[in-house]
């Protein structure tokens, strides 16, 4: 066997057996952020009543409503029921620590733990990468450029990139409410990064979906195993766009949260349909090497 004909499988090889690391490292990654991310808004909001920090911005329509948000879930219950829940005064025991450091993992961890798992998926997804690789090497990159694929990537890094936007801006804005400088634009901005956060994370999901779907009807390149998962994973995706489009453009908060629930899913099945997979893959490897070791 030549060299050309080996480098698809030792390529195929070499993605498999760090397929199970990058899977842990990123899904763990975030999971516990996920879960700090609601332990710092659970236990950090001095509100009287459970607080839904996150929940409740995306909620305020103009900047009198934010800033009440702000003053409701940072002030000492004492003095929230002394003060006004607008333009209310900043002092020393108002404080954004807890929605700081939810934004700083959101942005540190969150985003890019499913950015690194939206991008693994798509590119293991693609049909026959390795071998249409190696056959156009030396080809120019706009021959061997998989444009698809491009697409799909880049609209997972433009859900990425608003979603960090979204995250500073709600930081600015919350420490302009505390000055009494927020202005009805500055809310309406984070909404928009919000907007397109969603949008562009629903419109990976649909494309993640199809290519799921279309794996699952290759046993060449996916396991008998892997595509129950698969198909699994691809009606997820699916779920995910039509919910989060229709709660994001039609304003129902409970619908655009499951569907960041269904997103959470559809990571999760696709994660283990490759995991099967690639471990299928390794069981197959590891055999035929250990016949030609035989012979």
């Amino acid at each position: 066997m030549n060299d050309k004909a080996r480098t698809p499988n030792a390529l195929r090889n070499w993605l498999s057996r760090r397929m199970h690391v990058l899977l842990l490292v990123l899904g763990l990654a975030l999971l516990v952020a996920t879960l700090a991310v609601w332990t710092v808004d659970r236990f950090g909001c001095r509100a009287e009543t459970s607080c839904d920090t996150l929940g409740s911005l995306n909620r305020a329509a103009d900047a009198e409503q934010f800033e009440a948000v702000i003053w409701q879930t940072t002030s000492e219950p004492g003095i929230q029921a002394a003060t006004p829940a607008a333009h209310a005064p900043a002092s020393a025991t108002v404080a954004i620590t807890p929605l700081r450091w939810m934004m700083f993992m959101d942005s540190m961890a969150i985003v890019p733990a499913y950015l690194g798992l939206l991008v693994i998926f798509l590119v293991f997804l693609s049909r026959d990468a390795a071998v249409w690789v190696d056959e156009n090497r030396g080809s120019p990159w706009w021959f061997v450029s998989d444009w698809k694929l491009q697409l799909a990537c880049g609209l997972a890094v433009a859900a990425a990139i608003f979603d960090i936007a979204e995250n500073g801006m709600t930081v600015r804005a919350a420490e302009d409410a505390l000055e009494q400088l927020l202005a009805d634009p500055t809310v309406a901005d984070v909404h928009l990064a919000t907007r397109l956060k969603w949008t562009f994370i629903a419109l990976t999901s649909a494309l993640l979906g199809v290519r799921a779907l279309a794996a699952s009807r290759r046993e060449q390149d996916m396991r008998r195993e892997a595509g129950h998962w698969l198909v699994a994973g691809a009606l997820a995706c699916g779920t995910t766009f039509l919910l989060l489009l229709v709660g994001e453009y039609g304003q129902f908060d409970m619908v655009r949260s499951i569907g960041a629930v269904t997103f959470g899913l559809e990571l999760l099945l696709v994660g283990t349909a490759l995991w099967k997979a690639t471990s299928a893959d390794d069981a197959i490897s590891h055999s035929q090497e250990q016949g030609t070791l035989a012979t």
